[in-house]
């Protein structure tokens, strides 16, 4: 829709509005009839802080927007990526943001100065690029999302280098030579950065993903055959995304239990405790931080809060400033000593089966660095 609606302001200017409404009337239907039946289905996000449906959230989409669209264009134009964006707290995010902008003023301004805007073309591929970017900024910035927008944003880029390459003679000195040098650098960084970085990035990320898949889902045992087990991970890297682990070992050949269940937060510092026969009470003093699963800031957690994770029933103890869990108390249909419970905790040094504490006591978990036994990994492979 972005490239139809700029061809439509752009590239056909002299036509009539009414006529140019009736032609984008079929298109703007078939999005609607898409979203109801995608509503309808169940489909979309609802109290994520990181995917935002626009059309039942426009506030908080609105909010997003403003910051994830510069730095969504600064990976786009400037090789800025964009992947750490949402690691960084939120002040952090505005300066991240904030100097993205500043940054695209001054792309803007040269191809101004250019002469990049002056031509219909060059309008609707800035337009068509920028307008595409949009949806995308519903989820979290991964420099892929920019492909549709690409589109336009090559077309423009080619318009400018062309014309500053034809002109380069004329344009000399002040504020028309550092636009024809910032346009350059920019061509600089798509034709010879971009094509070398990625191809050291798709170099680089087979051993990536298979240092994820071995220290984390396959890192686990098979499970038993002779009677269903359930598998409880304490502290699994990438906890909200266990969901893969049982479809990464099954296309691997491996033997899955009957469930599988993370307890923690990632790779925090935690302290479990064996509160009696049935329950165990996790203490994650830094909080239960999902990026994904739920928006604090709109649902904030509430001591007491109870939910139920299969068999299990999770209470909220204890809650931080920001309203995120603190201690949770996790109770188990039946002895946390049952043969079908299989505990497991990550390390610095790899996956180790929990030992269940007496009733009473603790075992503490330390932090660990997934980078770092990521790259350990794919060092002892060379």
């Amino acid at each position: 829709m972005g490239y139809l609606l700029a061809y439509s302001l752009f590239l056909e200017g002299d036509r009539p509005v009414r006529a140019r409404i009736k032609a984008l009337t079929p298109f703007v239907l078939l999005v609607l009839i898409w979203k109801a039946t995608h509503g309808h289905l169940g489909y979309g996000s609802f109290g994520s802080p990181g995917y935002v449906d626009p059309t039942s959230n426009p506030a908080r989409f609105t909010g997003l927007l403003v910051l994830r669209l510069p730095v969504l264009m600064a990976a786009q134009w400037l090789g800025i990526s964009s992947m750490m964006f949402e690691q960084l707290d939120r002040i952090t995010q505005y300066i991240y943001a904030g100097s993205a902008v500043s940054l695209l003023i001054l792309l803007v301004y040269a191809i101004y100065r250019l002469g990049g805007f002056s031509s219909a073309l060059g309008r609707f591929y800035a337009a068509g690029a920028i307008i595409s970017l949009i949806p995308a900024c519903a989820g979290y910035p991964f420099d892929r999302l920019t492909v549709n927008s690409d589109i336009g944003a090559s077309g423009m880029l080619a318009i400018v280098i062309l014309q500053t390459w034809q002109h380069r003679a004329q344009l000399k000195g002040g504020m028309i030579g550092f636009a024809k040098w910032f346009v350059y650098l920019i061509g600089f960084v798509h034709l010879v950065v971009f094509p070398i970085g990625k191809v050291a990035s798709s170099a680089m990320m087979k051993a990536l993903n298979q240092a994820g898949e071995d220290l984390a889902p396959l890192a686990l045992p098979d499970a038993a055959t002779a009677h269903p087990e359930d598998f409880v991970l304490i502290n699994p890297p990438a906890g909200e995304a266990v969901y893969y682990y049982p479809l990464t070992r099954q296309y691997k050949g491996r033997i899955n239990p009957a469930t599988m269940r993370t307890l923690g937060p990632n790779n925090q510092a935690m302290t479990l405790t064996r509160v009696d026969e049935q329950s165990l009470r996790l203490t994650v003093l830094t909080g239960y931080r999902g990026s994904i699963a739920r928006d604090v800031r709109l649902q904030p957690f509430k001591v007491g809060d109870t939910m139920h994770m299969g068999g299990i029933t999770v209470t909220v103890e204890a809650i931080t400033e920001d309203k995120v869990p603190s201690v949770a108390l996790f109770r188990f249909p039946d002895s946390v000593q049952s043969s079908h419970w299989r505990f497991f905790t990550w390390a610095q040094d790899g996956v180790h089966t929990l030992a269940m504490p007496a009733i009473g006591q603790s075992v503490k978990i330390a932090q660990y660095d997934i980078s770092k036994a990521v790259m350990d990994y794919i060092n002892k492979k060379k």
